[in-house]
């Protein structure tokens, strides 16, 4: 696993897929809308959290109270989700967390 910054991750996208990783795509959508700019992000395999699960209560409480800076998924497959941080210190407490 491999932290990457903001510039890395936008490159990443732009050659899945040209222009998704430019600044006004849909990758950036929840920024744009809800806030902050996440500068870290990390690409793990699934931890596939129900989205009307009391896990998925428990996980954002916890991210909440662990990760104030703020945390987002980005994307999410059968294969990998990538995680976007605010702080680059939060990541590894996550990590040790829920991976």
């Amino acid at each position: 696993m491999t932290i990457v910054t903001r510039n890395q991750f936008a490159e990443h996208w732009n050659t899945v897929k040209p222009g998704l990783g430019d600044a006004d795509s849909g990758l950036w959508a929840y920024e744009r809308a809800y806030g902050p700019e996440s500068q870290w992000f990390i690409c793990i395999k699934p931890i596939r959290l129900s989205l009307y699960s009391a896990n998925q209560q428990q996980f954002w409480a916890w991210c909440k109270r662990h990760c104030p800076s703020g945390v987002s998924c980005y994307s999410a497959s059968d294969d990998e989700e990538w995680w976007g941080f605010v702080n680059s210190d939060e990541i590894m407490l996550w990590l040790l967390r829920w991976v």
